[in-house]
């Protein structure tokens, strides 16, 4: 009989130690079982953590109204704004005040031919820091972001190169 006992325990201690095991990692990864992996969306959004680290640099503003298209380039005098992302990238910058609560979706649309990573960046900031980015390709990229009326957000469109960037943009809160 007592040999069947330690039988018994030597085939429930590895079961037993995968459990506790299991339970441990979730513990100390602050999360439930395993679920699904979710699905990106269309743009990325960071928690505001200030600069450095954070999103791109406030830069010299056009103030444009939610809904008006913006025609415009970037060139190799522009200014750098966003050196933890590129400092290679030159920057422009337009503030949209939000007409009404809803999401803030600015639109980026640009003429060339693909460039991969070196492809124009379109980033949302908001008036707390929060930012968001699209990481999608040509030769259009959306960055969006709740948006509360009266708030002014950044919209801010990076490119690469000393070259000439034209691009299209236009802001509207849906």
């Amino acid at each position: 009989m007592h040999a069947r006992g330690v039988s018994e325990e030597i085939t429930v201690m590895p079961r037993l130690i995968g459990a506790v095991c299991a339970i441990c990692l979730m513990t100390a990864c602050g999360s439930g079982p395993p679920t699904a992996p979710t699905t990106l969306t269309q743009s990325r959004t960071s928690s505001p953590t200030g600069n450095p680290g954070g999103g791109p640099d406030a830069i010299a503003a056009a103030s444009v109204a939610a809904g008006t298209l913006v025609e415009g380039s970037i060139d190799g005098n522009d200014p750098v704004c966003f050196r933890n992302w590129d400092a290679s990238g030159r920057c422009r910058q337009f503030d949209v005040t939000a007409p009404a609560d809803g999401r803030l979706l600015a639109t980026l649309r640009w003429v060339g031919s693909p460039r991969g990573l070196y492809d124009p960046d379109v980033f949302v900031v908001a008036p707390d820091g929060a930012w968001a980015f699209s990481d999608q390709g040509w030769p259009e990229k959306y960055a969006t972001l709740p948006a509360r009326r009266s708030l002014t957000y950044r919209i801010v469109v990076m490119a690469y190169g000393p070259s000439d960037q034209p691009f299209q943009l236009i802001a509207v809160v849906e």
